[in-house]
C-alpha cells in the first residue's frame, strides 16, 4: 500500500500548497482518494491521471476538505460522458443536505452515503467508516488491503472512537491544527499531544490538518509523547 499527501493544511492553503487530501493505492493498482480539499487537484495531476481513480472518500462538508470536489465532478462528469469510464464511487455524509445533493447529483459520481459501521470494497481495498466528533457530520475511514492497514481521523475531538479507529493500523493520518496550550473543552479539534498519545503505539503516524506557521511546534509536541510521529509533506509517497 502506497499513501502519498496531495494536501497537508487546515483551513486554507499556503501558496504553493493544498489542504488536506491523500492518494492511497493497492499493490495492485487501485487509487482510492481520502478528501480533495483546496489545491488538491493540481497536486494529484502531478502524481495520478484523473481517470486512474477508483473512488473518492469525503470525511466531511468543511471546505478545507471538500473543496475540489466541486471541481472534480466536471472532470467525472466529462469523462463519464465521454464513456471513458463509469462513474465513480463516491462516499460521503448525507448532511448538510445541500453538499450532499449538489455531488450526488453529479452523473459522474455514483455515490453513496456513509455511516458509521460502514464497511465496503474496492478491488483489493476494504474500507470501513468510523464516526468522529466535530462540528459537522464527519467520518475517519479504516483502509485494508489484507496485509496493511491506515487510518485516518479526519477532523475530530477526543472520542473513543479513536482508538478503535487506528488500532492495530500501521500508519494514521490525524488531526493535529491545535497545540495543547491552546486547547480547550470548546475546540473543534483534539490537541496534537491528545492525538499524539492516542497513537503511540502504531507505528507510523502522520500529523496532518496543520496549522501554517505552527509546523515545528506541532511536531515537537507530537514527539514528545510519540517517537513515530512525523509532518506530512506534500507529494512524498510513503510505501506501507
Amino acid at each position: 500500500m502506497k499513501l502519498t499527501v496531495l494536501g497537508r493544511y487546515g483551513k486554507y492553503p499556503n501558496k504553493n500548497g493544498a489542504t488536506c487530501s491523500y492518494l492511497v493505492e493497492s499493490k495492485s493498482g487501485a487509487k482510492i482518494i481520502l478528501d480533495m480539499g483546496s489545491g488538491s487537484l493540481k497536486n494529484l495531476a502531478n502524481v495520478c491521471a484523473y481517470e486512474d481513480i477508483d473512488a473518492v472518500v469525503i470525511s466531511h462538508f468543511h471546505g478545507d476538505h471538500c473543496a475540489d470536489a466541486f471541481v472534480f465532478r466536471n472532470i467525472a462528469l466529462e469523462q463519464t460522458k465521454k464513456g471513458l469510464r463509469a462513474p465513480i464511487s463516491f462516499f460521503m455524509p448525507e448532511q448538510p443536505q445541500e453538499e450532499y445533493y449538489a455531488l450526488s447529483s453529479c452523473e459522474g459520481f455514483a455515490a453513496q452515503a456513509v455511516c458509521g459501521g460502514m464497511k465496503t470494497s474496492i478491488k483489493d481495498f476494504c474500507l470501513e467508516f468510523f464516526e468522529m466528533s466535530h462540528t459537522l457530520p464527519t467520518f475517519g475511514v479504516r483502509v485494508t488491503d489484507g496485509e496493511k492497514c491506515l487510518a485516518y481521523t479526519a477532523d475530530t475531538t477526543y472520542t473513543k472512537t479513536i482508538k478503535t479507529l487506528v488500532e492495530g493500523c500501521d500508519l494514521a493520518l490525524v488531526d493535529a491544527c491545535i497545540l495543547q496550550r491552546e486547547h480547550s473543552a470548546e475546540s473543534p479539534h483534539i490537541s496534537v499531544y491528545g492525538i499524539a498519545e492516542l497513537t503511540k503505539s502504531v507505528p507510523v503516524t502522520i500529523l496532518t490538518h496543520l496549522s501554517q506557521g505552527r509546523e515545528d511546534e506541532t511536531l515537537s509536541e507530537a514527539l514528545g509523547i510519540n517517537k513515530n510521529a512525523r509532518l506530512a509533506e506534500e507529494l512524498i509517497t510513503l510505501t506501507l
